[in-house]
């Protein structure tokens, strides 16, 4: 009695316990859930250990009373036909035993059912503090991979924006570099096409400082600086005269075209008919126009084509008057180098009488010619 009234109470300690910890199950923390796993571990050790050592006890027992029954059933076949006293005494000794020997197994048994109990128990709340033990380490886990997710991630994103930004200034640095590339070929083009004309320019004046330093008295007049200043003077003009000749030229040849782009006539110009400013008129056709000026109608439209037509004859004589301007430049500019070739042969008259050179051959006379007398260009980078 005393001991089933020790099972109960500490079946019931045992579940105000199990109702505790399930109570403030969420209160604990890892550490306390472990220490606590602990403690059931070694309880539940040392129940194994009573348990195991109530076992042995059991098999003793078990075995003390199976040799007791073989004595006994060994007693009964020796002594069938013993008298019955002895037989009565032996019977009183072998069912004190007995009962001895049941009590203690009734005994063991009830001890073993309570610590079957008992260990179920234990069983079941190391189990559910396993599991809560496990649900923390997960929980921590969680958090801490959690937490070295996110600082990997904001690593992660500084290392990302620290790397853009260094692309960034990269690609500053590479557009600059390209263009300053550019810049430094382009100028190493004009350095070499600079280098180059004066590459030219001093092989030429070599050449011509050369044939000056041979010169010899066949060649008086060679070493003649004003000769070389007047005949760049001349062309120099001439060049000039040259390019205001292209530029009416060019002005006469749009006007022109775009007059040939937008129509076309042939034959005798009716006036009247149309607008003749865009026409083009030969000189058969404005002939025949003032020859037949007397029988023109007037109209409106006549009088505005031979407006068109005097505009077109004050234009066209407009040019003509601008080519003969050009044309006295030019004839000046002529006389003026005969004029001054004249002074210069009468000045060299003197020397050519000793050398017994013609007046044609000093009219021929043209310095720069002499100086670069056999010149090439070819062997200007041998």
């Amino acid at each position: 009695m005393l001991m089933g009234e020790e099972i109960h109470s500490h079946n019931h300690l045992d579940s105000v316990d199990f109702n505790m910890i399930t109570e403030h199950m969420g209160d604990f923390n890892t550490s306390a859930l472990h220490r606590k796993l602990m403690s059931k571990v070694e309880a539940l050790r040392i129940i194994r250990k009573e348990l195991e050592q109530f076992r042995t006890e059991r098999d003793q027992f078990k075995l003390m009373a199976e040799t007791l029954q073989l004595r006994y059933s060994a007693l009964t076949r020796n002594n069938g036909y013993s008298g019955c006293v002895g037989i009565d005494g032996n019977k009183s000794t072998v069912a004190s035993i007995l009962h001895e020997t049941r009590e203690r197994n009734i005994k063991l048994t009830t001890e073993v059912e309570s610590l079957k109990q008992k260990l179920n128990e234990l069983r079941g709340d190391i189990e559910l503090l396993r599991s809560s033990s496990k649900e923390g380490n997960c929980e921590k886990a969680q958090m801490d991979m959690a937490d070295d997710t996110n600082s990997e991630a904001l690593q992660w994103k500084k290392e990302r924006s620290s790397f853009i930004c260094h692309l960034e200034n990269l690609k500053k640095k590479n557009l600059q570099l390209a263009f300053d590339l550019k810049t430094l070929i382009a100028e190493k083009e004009d350095i070499i096409s600079e280098r180059d004309a004066y590459k030219c320019k001093a092989h030429r004046l070599n050449h011509a400082l050369l044939n000056a330093l041979n010169a010899n008295k066949a060649h008086p007049q060679f070493l003649d600086i004003d000769g070389i200043l007047l005949e760049n003077k001349y062309l120099h003009e001439r060049l000039k005269n040259y390019e205001s000749e292209l530029d009416i030229t060019k002005q006469s040849l749009t006007k022109y075209k775009t007059m040939l782009e937008t129509k076309r006539k042939k034959g005798i110009i009716k006036l009247g008919s149309s607008a003749n400013d865009e026409s083009i008129l030969s000189h058969k056709q404005v002939k025949t126009m003032l020859e037949n000026g007397v029988d023109l109608p007037t109209k409106t439209e006549t009088i505005q084509d031979l407006k068109y037509l005097c505009l077109a004859l004050l234009d066209n004589l407009n040019d003509k008057h601008i080519a003969l301007n050009h044309q006295k430049k030019t004839n000046k500019i002529l006389a003026a180098k005969i004029a001054e070739l004249d002074q210069r042969i009468q000045c060299l008259s003197g020397i050519e009488t000793t050398t017994g050179t013609t007046s044609s051959c000093i009219s021929e006379y043209s310095p720069t010619q002499l100086l670069l007398q056999d010149y090439s260009a070819s062997s200007v980078d041998s």
